[in-house]
């Protein structure tokens, strides 16, 4: 038996724990400026952007070694070249990001 979510609850989901914006961790950045924020993982921790509902969503308790935090615009990384969308995917399975789950394979 499968169970489905409502339309209801996806709505909720979408309220109360998404943000409107997309968190990337990464070790180097691989591009110029490409329109996101980039601050270090530690200036990121002390941002606006950096509260109980991202620390929930991302698990930062749980993201392993990285150096940057990418925050960006819903998206932003669709308009990425291949390599670059290549790596960050790669990044975010290696510091572990909940977001993206294992194996990931890229097409």
């Amino acid at each position: 038996m499968k169970i489905y979510p409502s339309n209801q609850t996806l709505e909720f989901w979408s309220q109360n724990y998404f943000t409107d914006f997309d968190l990337f961790f990464v070790n180097n950045i691989p591009f110029k400026n490409e329109h996101a924020s980039i601050t270090s993982k530690d200036s990121f921790k002390e941002s606006s952007s950096f509260d109980i509902k991202t620390n929930n969503l991302y698990e930062f308790w749980n993201l392993n070694d990285y150096n940057y935090v990418i925050q960006s615009t819903k998206g932003w990384f669709e308009q990425l070249e291949c390599e670059i969308q290549e790596y960050i995917i790669k990044e975010q399975c290696r510091v572990n990001n909940p977001l993206f789950s294992k194996p990931i394979s890229l097409l």
